[in-house]
This record gives C-alpha cells, sequence and structure tokens, in this order.
C-alpha cells in the first residue's frame, strides 16, 4: 500500500463563519513547493485541474463555492527544488493517479 497525504479542511473557529475553507496537510520533507488540484466530486473530468501552484507552506485557502448539491475534493502535489512535481498519489484499488494537466 502507498501512503497518502490527507488534506484536511479546518473548520473555522468564528463566529460568524467564514467565506472561504482553511486547507491543510501533512509537510514533505524533500519540498521546494506544493501544488494543489481541485475538482467536482463525481466529476468524470479526471483528478481536478490546478487552483494554486508554488505553495510554501502546508496550508492554504479556498473562497470558492462548489455548484449546488455538489462538493470538491483536493489533491496535492509536491515539487522538489528541481521543479519536479510529484505524484497525485494514488486511487482506491491502488492505481496512480494520472496528471493529465499538471500544473505550469
Amino acid at each position: 500500500m502507498k501512503s497518502r497525504t490527507l488534506v484536511r479542511i479546518v473548520p473555522s473557529a468564528g463566529c460568524p463563519p467564514t467565506d472561504h475553507q482553511t486547507l491543510v496537510w501533512d509537510p514533505e520533507r524533500s519540498i521546494g513547493t506544493y501544488n494543489l488540484y481541485r475538482g467536482v466530486l463525481d466529476s468524470p473530468a479526471g483528478y481536478g485541474d490546478c487552483e494554486q501552484q508554488d505553495l510554501e507552506s502546508e496550508t492554504t485557502e479556498d473562497s470558492s463555492q462548489p455548484p449546488t448539491g455538489a462538493g470538491y475534493f483536493y489533491l496535492i502535489t509536491a515539487s522538489n527544488r528541481l521543479d519536479d512535481e510529484g505524484t497525485l498519489g494514488w486511487d482506491s484499488v491502488d492505481a496512480e493517479r494520472p496528471n493529465s494537466d499538471p500544473c505550469p
């Protein structure tokens, strides 16, 4: 079984609720930067589109709202200091997720 990095959505502690989601993930020791991919759940369009790139820390915010009745999924990749982008991870049958449209 391959290791998987979980992207957590941190609930807002403020009241009233904020207009964004805070995303947090575990650090990868060998990285230079991270890329965030986002897609709509149950979409046949693959594993999401590049939403944010060259993130230097293990947290970011997303203020977008998914379509009515839908939700988002997020995937994170790490790029090393040579700018080689890592994998989008593995799916439920342990097959590597292809990245057909990597961040520029």
